[in-house]
């Protein structure tokens, strides 16, 4: 079974990790360990939380479900989801060795990544791929008028 989301998430993962290493990269450099901290940190929140994304519509999808109840799978995982990383920000946040700064740059540049691949895939995967033209109506014969 081929799903759609897969590379395009394979690829965001790859962007947004390159990221996360330039950040920890400058983040070392400018603000010590502490920013390398940060910055590693930041960044496997990040993929961690995005990538855990297409796991619901992944369950999901070879099941037959009512639109609600498919609803209520992916609004409640993405709680779950959400409230799992904003407690590991609150905890990390609390740790010296942690410089915020670069949590907080780090978070801001990955996630934005994640979705610019995520754009990126899309526009060139629908340039790439022909589109389909729909037919003329056809004109009825002059036997066939009420």
């Amino acid at each position: 079974m081929r799903t759609p989301g897969v590379p395009a998430h394979r690829a965001a993962r790859r962007w947004t990790l390159a990221a996360g290493g330039a950040c920890s990269a400058a983040g070392g450099l400018t603000a010590g360990w502490g920013g390398l901290a940060g910055a590693v940190v930041a960044t496997l929140i990040v993929v961690a939380f995005l990538s855990t994304g297409l796991v619901p519509v992944l369950v999901t999808g070879g099941i037959r479900l009512r639109a609600g109840a498919g609803l209520a799978v992916l609004l409640l995982t993405y709680t779950l989801r959400l409230a799992l990383a904003l407690l590991a920000l609150a905890l990390i946040s609390r740790i010296d060795a942690v410089d915020a700064r670069w949590l907080g740059v780090t978070i801001v540049a990955t996630a934005l990544t994640w979705s610019a691949a995520h754009v990126w895939h899309a526009v060139r995967r629908s340039a790439t791929e022909p589109t389909v033209e729909p037919e003329p109506p056809r004109s009825k014969p002059d036997g066939d008028r009420p």
